[in-house]
């Protein structure tokens, strides 16, 4: 189970591997849908795929957002 921590300005999680496999098949799912001038999805992939760190609750909840907005 994903651990939850403190970073400056929220919170972000720590995921297990088995869910990183998930957030990373719903984010391929939407990637596509994300607007360019959307900031959000260049901070969430340097700090998740380059530099492979938790995933702050904001992007989290981006992610979901754009899910929900397509039906995924």
């Amino acid at each position: 189970m994903a651990q939850k921590f403190e970073i400056p300005g929220g919170y972000a999680w720590g995921p297990e591997q088995c869910e990183e496999l998930i957030l990373i098949a719903g984010y391929e799912e939407i990637y596509r849908y994300i607007s360019a001038d959307q900031t959000w999805k260049y901070d969430f992939e340097t700090h998740f795929f380059d530099r492979g760190v938790g995933v702050a609750v904001k992007f989290v909840d981006a992610i979901n957002a754009v899910r929900k907005r397509y039906g995924s």
